[in-house]
């Protein structure tokens, strides 16, 4: 009776699982299933051919792996070859139409970014995968992923483990004792942020032993807190990091004069000591495959007596 009962029960089992197989649509050919950081599960052309980038990094990782996208955003100028790739309107102000007229059969995008017009996304007529990158583990697991869905996991590897390789030969270098005390401000002295530890630059330092003064504070947008002129003086820290919000070749400016006219600011001790660097924001503002060389000047900045002569 005992037998009788498991092998009625595998039956049952059996039956039930076909059945919940019969309920799924039918994936059709030359297509697959992946999951993305919305958590969504999605399906895609097993070989997409027409790629439009949303976002930068993405246009980056897809040239450097020998598949461009067919449509980039305005902002995305690096490497060179991305500049020959047809531009669709600006990352955080999606132009649909034009999006369209390039006939993608993939969309791929920032989540944080790109999340809150999904549905308008979806209706351009191609499927939408969104992906966060906002550290280092984020650059390297975001280049197997692309490398996985163009079909170039083995280039993919090679090139995340160049930058994992050299990203540990910095951090071998930073001494185990005299981490700085650092605020990262981001913008100009009429409206900047503080980059915190869960920013792309905030990450940086935090991966380099920096003590970063904006770690806590509520955040006005992912990764970012306002402080007023009065905390930073209150905190104090040993280095400041200036890096202005928007890479723009054609504006020469800078932020720094802006901050220095400010006379609290001359108060302070990093401002005293010369240890206020202001960042070109080409390795910044976008991330992606550049974390290793952006990464090498922060280390710079942090410990000028361990890596001043590698840069």
């Amino acid at each position: 009776m005992q037998t009788l009962g498991l092998r009625s029960l595998a039956a049952v089992l059996i039956c039930l699982a076909l059945a919940a197989a019969a309920a799924l649509p039918a994936l059709a050919e030359g297509t697959r299933i992946v999951r993305d950081e919305t958590g969504r599960e999605v399906v895609i052309p097993a070989k997409p051919q027409r790629i439009v980038a949303l976002t930068p990094w993405v246009v980056e990782m897809l040239v450097m792996l020998g598949k461009p996208p067919v449509g980039r955003p305005s902002s995305a100028d690096w490497p060179a070859e991305a500049l020959k790739i047809p531009e669709h309107g600006l990352a955080y102000r999606l132009n649909y139409e034009r999006i369209a007229a390039l006939k993608p059969d993939l969309l791929i995008g920032n989540k944080d970014l790109h999340a809150p017009y999904l549905g308008n996304l979806q209706q351009v007529g191609a499927p939408v995968l969104l992906y966060m990158i906002d550290s280092y583990k984020d650059v390297s697991e975001k280049f197997k992923i692309l490398g996985d869905l163009v079909g170039e996991s083995e280039k993919a590897a090679k090139l995340a483990g160049e930058i994992e390789r050299r990203v540990e030969a910095t951090r071998k270098k930073v001494p185990a004792t005299g981490h700085p005390r650092v605020l990262i401000m981001v913008g100009s002295a009429e409206a900047w942020s503080a980059a915190k530890p869960t920013s792309y630059l905030g990450d940086m330092v935090k991966l380099l032993g920096g003590v970063n003064i904006a770690e806590t504070g509520p955040e006005h947008r992912p990764g970012y807190t306002k402080l007023s002129m009065e905390r930073v003086v209150e905190a104090n820290p040993d280095v400041l990091i200036l890096v202005k919000p928007v890479r723009d070749a054609s504006d020469k400016s800078k932020a720094l004069p802006g901050f220095a006219k400010d006379p609290m600011w001359n108060t302070l001790k990093a401002v005293k000591n010369g240890r206020v660097v202001e960042l070109d924001p080409f390795y910044f503002t976008s991330p992606g495959p550049r974390y290793a060389d952006a990464l090498e000047q922060v280390a710079a900045v942090l410990y000028p007596e361990v890596f001043r002569g590698d840069r």
